[in-house]
């Protein structure tokens, strides 16, 4: 359950309807609808059964078609969920009550960071009489913060995607291939994290299509074979797409797909061309940036018909506290329901991140320059590609003509190669290690001892019996 946006409604789920009875006609059905309900209906948790009494009207906005306004009253449970969805649910809600202790941003963007929903709208038992604690901060505040986060082109670490299932699956494998774990147990292990962070996750599009790949990934590591990233995805979005064909009008869907093939596309090449000019833990998270913006940009347009100028620079001033953030927020959300203080202490680490995120989208968010107004529709669409093409060629361009040109001194006479021109933070990185090395060396010359250095030197000659150096 989460809260409502509009006016007058307490709370807003995503619902399967499995029967509709109107006018004494009943039909069975399979569709989406959008719940809005007040007071005691909100008291409904995941994977459970209710019959509900209300009126289905057509959407005003969103997705899905149509909305079920639901009547004033508890609901009428049919089936109770499980006790895994309990548990679940418990979590989450132990999770939102430790984070709404903290300031205001960090109870709007740590459950935002580690559940895929922001504090503000997500919901509680205490909740459910309609009455709003008063930990939760003000609606004006945390749309304003929203906004600043898209325009600064950081949106998406609000949104769970590959990026949660990327960290946990780096972290445990580097844990199992440590302990010398067979492919089989490690494939399994990857496997079960998958489903399990998939489930506490807040339900959404980008989630199902990284928890599908992060599946297929498993199973090539089960089989002891490589994962290719393209063909995985290719696979995955095929079958969702045959099991699922509303997800074909899905932005969520669509955003999380184009985001993993312009990675693996561009990702690469961009990581080892920056890792010449700046340090590898900023080369990379620049590169992703680059790479995902890339490929997401004709999607973003059909969506806003705008260009964030300051995404690659604001994904640089979080991506040292975004991985920190991410793994403090689901350790807190692990462990808050059983033990609430421990559970709050790392809520309040994943919050000193995404203060940092907060200064660097307010920064870059909140000013009107780092936003470029754009063509919208098809016109849009077809400039941008053109550009994006453009732009490839003239970088390819610049490299055949530097290798026209070589020095033939440099070694790249022949047309192989590139002179090397070490840049700054070689330079830097490499008078600190030999300075390093030099100071290493002198400390261990001081301390030898001069006779039995001397002695070392010496040799027997087998000859004479004598010691000739």
């Amino acid at each position: 359950m989460a809260a409502s946006e509009r006016l007058g409604w307490d709370c807003h789920a995503t619902l399967h309807m499995d029967f509709m009875l109107a006018g004494g006609v009943g039909m069975p059905t399979g569709e989406e609808v959008i719940l809005y309900a007040r007071g005691g209906a909100c008291r409904m948790g995941q994977a459970g059964r209710y019959l509900i009494k209300g009126l289905l009207t057509a959407s005003a906005f969103g997705r899905n078609p149509l909305w079920v306004e639901a009547e004033d009253g508890p609901m009428r449970e049919l089936d109770r969920p499980g006790h895994l969805y309990a548990m679940v649910t418990r979590m989450q809600e132990a999770f939102l009550v430790q984070t709404r202790q903290l300031s205001d941003q960090g109870s709007v963007l740590v459950p935002g960071l580690t559940m895929g929903m922001l504090g503000n709208e997500g919901m509680v038992a205490d909740d459910w009489s309609g009455a709003r604690p008063e930990q939760v901060v003000e609606p004006v505040y945390a749309a304003r913060l929203k906004e600043n986060f898209k325009r600064s082109g950081i949106i998406h670490l609000m949104a769970v995607s590959g990026g949660h299932f990327m960290i946990l699956a780096a972290v445990l494998t580097r844990l199992l291939r440590a302990l010398r774990s067979p492919p089989l147990l490690t494939g399994v292990a990857l496997a079960g994290t998958c489903l399990g962070l998939g489930l506490i996750m807040a339900p959404s599009d980008s989630v199902l299509r990284a928890q599908a790949m992060g599946l297929s990934a498993a199973m090539a590591m089960t089989a002891g074979r490589r994962s290719q990233s393209i063909n995985a995805l290719s696979w995955c979005v095929l079958l969702i797409l045959m099991a699922k064909p509303s997800m074909a009008s899905s932005f969520g869907f669509a955003l999380s797909a184009a985001a993993v093939l312009g990675i693996s596309l561009l990702g690469e090449g961009l990581s080892d061309r920056l890792g010449y000019h700046m340090p590898t833990i900023l080369a990379q998270p620049l590169a992703m940036t680059l790479a995902a913006q890339a490929g997401t940009l004709p999607v973003q347009l059909l969506m806003s018909p705008q260009i964030s100028l300051f995404s690659p620079i604001s994904n640089l001033v979080v991506a040292p506290v975004v991985d920190v953030a991410t793994l403090a927020g689901l350790a807190g959300l692990m462990v808050s329901w059983v033990w609430p203080g421990p559970g709050h202490c790392l809520a309040w680490v994943s919050s000193l991140g995404t203060g940092v995120m907060e200064v660097g989208a307010t920064w870059l968010g909140g000013s009107d320059m780092g936003v470029l107004a754009w063509p919208p529709g098809g016109l849009g669409l077809l400039a941008l590609v053109l550009t994006e093409f453009g732009i490839l060629l003239f970088l390819r361009l610049i490299r055949l003509l530097g290798l026209a040109v070589l020095d033939p001194e440099s070694g790249g006479a022949d047309g192989i190669g590139l002179p090397f021109r070490p840049s700054i933070w070689f330079r830097v990185s490499r008078w600190f290690r030999q300075t390093q090395e030099m100071a290493s060396s002198a400390r261990f010359a001081s301390r030898r001892n001069p006779d039995k250095e001397r002695r070392r030197h010496l040799s027997m000659s087998s000859d004479t019996g004598k010691f000739e150096p």
